[in-house]
């Protein structure tokens, strides 16, 4: 799957020794630290786990040879640690390593999602995962042709549809935006899949994979944050802070290819 080969060919960039240093889990987000020659990097991911939870091995902080074991378990929650291992080492080799100079696309900070794409007022907008500040500044910004599925859809809500309409409601969608949490639960796959003949944008938190190798599926933007305090980041995290709060300790960027 996708995940499996972001992991191995990220793990292959890596060409210094990394150590863990510290792992949070919390109801909104999972954080992973680590720790190299450049300093510290954070590595995010919505926090997903099973109705019937099935909890971490132990309590010891995971290494850096597990994450292709973790990001393949059939346990969410193993899954969920994995990414955000899997993204602190992608947020070091980008950012610590300044690989982000060398990519065949380009990083823009600071710039939302929707400031960096051309969306013409006719189109047929499909968001997977509710994704709250994009819906709602698509409606801001007049465009009425969104739908919105989600896993488990709250029944509060008539516009947004179970997750598995996705064959038939992706035949006439024109851009499609994507939650990061797709890389924790494989659907990514099925995502791109149905949705070949849209343009892709994946966004989130979740979303610190190393660009360059989710681009290469189809995914032709890619928008999340790069933390730049660390310690105040995991702070956040650690008390069940959402998307807003970490952003007082990050910044937002956009990769184009």
């Amino acid at each position: 799957m996708i995940i499996d080969e972001i992991a191995h060919n990220t793990l292959n960039l890596l060409d210094e020794y990394l150590s863990v240093v510290d792992l949070g889990i919390s109801l909104s987000y999972t954080y992973c630290i680590v720790k190299g020659r450049r300093g510290f990097a954070l590595g995010l991911a919505h926090t997903t786990y099973d109705k019937v939870f099935h909890g971490l091995r132990d309590n010891s902080l995971p290494s850096i040879d597990e994450i292709p074991r973790l990001v393949s378990s059939w346990k969410l929650i193993e899954k969920t640690v994995g990414l955000a291992l899997l993204n602190a080492i992608s947020q070091y080799l980008l950012f610590n390593k300044q690989l982000y100079k060398n990519l065949p696309g380009k990083i823009l900070f600071g710039r939302d999602i929707l400031d960096s794409i051309e969306i013409s007022p006719d189109s047929r907008i499909l968001v997977i995962g509710y994704i709250r500040p994009v819906i709602n500044r698509l409606r801001e910004r007049g465009f009425r042709n969104i739908y919105v599925i989600e896993r488990e859809p709250p029944t509060r809500f008539e516009s947004i549809y179970s997750d598995l309409v996705l064959p038939r409601i992706s035949e006439s969608i024109d851009i499609v935006f994507i939650t990061g949490s797709v890389l924790v639960n494989d659907t990514l796959d099925d995502i791109l899949r149905y949705t070949e003949k849209a343009k892709k944008v994946i966004v989130g938190p979740s979303a610190q994979v190393l660009p360059q190798i989710l681009s290469t599926h189809g995914l032709d933007v890619i928008g999340s944050v790069k933390v730049n305090d660390v310690w105040k980041t995991a702070e956040v995290v650690r008390r069940a802070g959402g998307t807003r709060a970490i952003l007082k300790y990050s910044e937002k960027y956009v990769y184009m290819k």
